[in-house]
């Protein structure tokens, strides 16, 4: 997500090749979908499917969740400025990993992340997919936030992405951390960041109560013509 604020930057320490080359150059599989996703697919999500029933944030009222042939579309009329929001289901009671394919936009306009939140207007820490220029050349991190109006905790492992038209984020509750992951194909995978359950950040700042879709919305104004959206194309909740 795109933040104003001076904060700590914690770069992961990664081996080979620098991650921004090797998520470019694991992006072009051969397998595929009627979509046209190069890489590992997963089953293409339903928004009844997806069970994320709770609204997250305090959004304007111009966010919608809609069905398309590509998957579910996350979309957003208004400028939100630092607000979070999204679509949460309850933290699952067991342990589970959970995968999904976001189809990267051409535009600056929204940053798309998954993750576990405290409340449904509360903190949480989500791994995030934001842009520098265009979707295709950003980084991905994990991010703690407070609360849905922006206020921000800190960054945890960030990588920089180039080159990929999809983007693979998979969270796994191991029954003890909180896990967060990245791919460029779905199938060479980067660990983002790691975080215990009962002594991390989430845990300290209200616990793990909801979990799904956090996205937040950057626009210089509102256009109900060209909504900012983000399509998830594909999904998958396992066990580890």
């Amino acid at each position: 997500m795109r933040r104003t604020l001076t904060k700590l930057v914690i770069v992961a320490a990664l081996a080979a090749l620098p991650v921004s080359v090797a998520l470019s150059q694991v992006s072009g599989g051969t397998s595929g979908s009627g979509s046209g996703i190069f890489g590992v697919t997963y089953p293409k999500p339903t928004k009844a499917g997806l069970a994320l029933n709770t609204k997250f944030g305090t959004a304007t009222g111009t966010y919608t969740v809609a069905d398309t042939v590509l998957g579910v579309n996350f979309t957003d009329t208004a400028n939100e400025g630092t607000n979070l929001q999204g679509s949460l289901m309850a933290y699952p009671g067991s342990a589970f990993t959970y995968t999904v394919i976001f189809k990267v936009m051409p535009t600056c306009d929204i940053s798309i992340s998954i993750g576990p939140a405290a409340a449904a207007t509360g903190a949480s820490q989500v791994l995030t997919q934001h842009c520098s220029g265009s979707f295709a050349n950003g980084s991905i991190d994990v991010e703690d936030w407070t609360d849905t109006a922006g206020t921000f905790g800190s960054i945890n492992g960030e990588i920089s992405t180039t080159g990929t038209p999809f983007i693979w984020l998979r969270y796994k509750d191991d029954g003890t951390n909180s896990v967060y992951f990245a791919s460029g194909d779905g199938v060479n995978w980067r660990k983002i960041f790691s975080d215990p359950k009962s002594s991390g950040w989430l845990s300290l700042h209200g616990g793990y109560h909801f979990f799904g879709v956090i996205l937040a919305y950057f626009r210089n104004n509102a256009d109900a013509t060209n909504p900012a959206g983000a399509i998830m194309v594909g999904q998958q909740m396992t066990t580890p």
